[in-house]
């Protein structure tokens, strides 16, 4: 499935399940701190894109593409992500901008990067496999 089809169908999601306006979805939008999308809502948005993509998806898959980038070195350590974590998931996660992905990212806070592109790269990844 290309890109674009991809993003207008995560946008369609966005607007069913968070009530956003569809001129307020663009790719660099972070999910939590610019849609201020809640726990309901993205527990919401995740089944709809499950059931539209016909994928099963959770929020902790993000860091589990990170984490198995790196093989058995350790991803964190204390919550903290460890410098090999850091690396990985810039590798993982281009679409972050790599000052959001510094030393002393607590592995709590790794949800408040996630955008609308993140959205639409985890679920090509899903389609793909």
């Amino acid at each position: 499935m290309e890109q674009n089809v991809i993003f207008e169908k995560v946008r369609q999601a966005l607007i069913s399940s968070c009530r956003l306006s569809s001129a307020d979805i663009i790719p660099e939008k972070t999910l939590i701190e610019d849609l201020n999308i809640d726990s309901i809502d993205l527990i919401d948005l995740l089944y709809t894109l499950e059931k539209d993509f016909n994928i099963s998806m959770k929020i902790s898959e993000f860091e589990t593409y990170a984490k198995s980038a790196i093989g058995d070195k350790p991803f964190a350590i204390n919550n903290i992500v460890t410098p090999e974590g850091l690396e990985s998931l810039r590798k993982t996660m281009p679409e972050i901008p790599a000052d959001k992905i510094t030393p002393g990212l607590s592995v709590a806070k790794i949800p408040y990067l996630l955008s609308v592109q993140s959205l639409c790269n985890i679920v090509e990844k899903k389609l793909q496999n």
